[in-house]
Formats: C-alpha cells, sequence, structure tokens
C-alpha cells in the first residue's frame, strides 16, 4: 500500500470548509445535535486492527494494530481524535478537527497529516444509516486525492471503518478497513 493510503486509514482524512472537488458529499442535513452524538459514540480511547489493501509496491494485504484517541479541547470545542498506528513496522500519526459551524449550520472537520502536501485539509461529515460519512481531498507529492470513508457502529464499544482513496471526480478503490474496540 502506498504511504498516503497508510497513514490516511484513520484519519479522517476526512470533512469541509468549502469543498474543493468533485467528490460531493450528499446533502444530508445535520445539526448540532449530530455533533454530540458524534462526540458520544466516539469519546474514548479505542483499540485498533487495521487492514491495507495491497498495492504495486506492496503485494500482500499489510496488516498492524494502533490506538484512536477521541477527545473534547478545554472549553468543548474542537472535538480531537488522535490517531497512532504501526503497521507492518510504518508508525503513523495524524489528527482530526471537528466542530459545528452555527453560522453555516454544517458539520466542519479538519484533517491534518506529514504526508498531507498541504498540512492540513478540511473535509465533511454526516451521519448516514447507524454510522457517519467522510469525505474530503488531500494533495500527496504534488497528486491530488479524493477520500471517502465510512465509520459503521457495531454495538456501543466497537466500529468498523473504511477507507476508499481516488482521483477526484473518479470511482474510489477500497484502501483500508480500521476495526476499533472501545478500551474499558
Amino acid at each position: 500500500m502506498n504511504l498516503p493510503a497508510l497513514f490516511l486509514a484513520a484519519g479522517v482524512s476526512l470533512f469541509a470548509f468549502g469543498h474543493r472537488s468533485g467528490t460531493a458529499l450528499s446533502s444530508a442535513a445535520s445539526t448540532k445535535d449530530d455533533m454530540k452524538a458524534f462526540e458520544q459514540e466516539f469519546a474514548g480511547s479505542w483499540d485498533i486492527r487495521e487492514t491495507d489493501e495491497p498495492s504495486a509496491a506492496d503485494q500482500k494485504p499489510l496488516t498492524g494494530t494502533g490506538t484512536e484517541l477521541y477527545r473534547a479541547e478545554p472549553g468543548g470545542m474542537p472535538f480531537v481524535e488522535q490517531y497512532h498506528s504501526d503497521i507492518d513496522g510504518r508508525k503513523a500519526t495524524e489528527s482530526a478537527y471537528f466542530w459545528w459551524d452555527a453560522s453555516a449550520k454544517k458539520l466542519r472537520g479538519l484533517w491534518c497529516s506529514t504526508f498531507n502536501d498541504e498540512g492540513c485539509s478540511p473535509f465533511q461529515y454526516h451521519r448516514e444509516g447507524n454510522g457517519w460519512l467522510m469525505e474530503g481531498e488531500y494533495v500527496s507529492k504534488n497528486e491530488r486525492f479524493a477520500w471517502r470513508e465510512s465509520f459503521t457502529k457495531e454495538g456501543p464499544d466497537a466500529f468498523r471503518q473504511i477507507l476508499t482513496i481516488g482521483k477526484p471526480g473518479a470511482e474510489l478503490k477500497p484502501a483500508a478497513t480500521i476495526h476499533a474496540t472501545r478500551r474499558k
């Protein structure tokens, strides 16, 4: 798997200020209550098992473990995700920030990673079924990528996170799957 997909797998890479690309997030309405629900569902520490899809560089799936920590900053915002993983000896760290934009009446996000040429990229997200859908774009090695991440709750203390990546406007391909279990 290429390094950008490896690192993006958690993150969220994921949700937007003003979406610049052809990856149109469905126009599902969000409310401040959705932000509260997101915080309640994810707050805490999670152990993760990650599997990255094979790529030209890595002919077999790569697997690893790590943690995701979700918490509110002092004062209650933003809500923060910190991702740490070790996949096949490659360590990765990312951060994502989530908040309710009362003026625009939207959920907003910002994803930051060392392989993101922009440093941090905006994304958007909303509730979808019993989970959450996040979408955004980032630039790596002067090449723009679109990503979509779906989070599906598997009970109150587990979720599955599936990342797809591709060129903006093209079909997004599976890149990674994370299974997370809340630490007790």
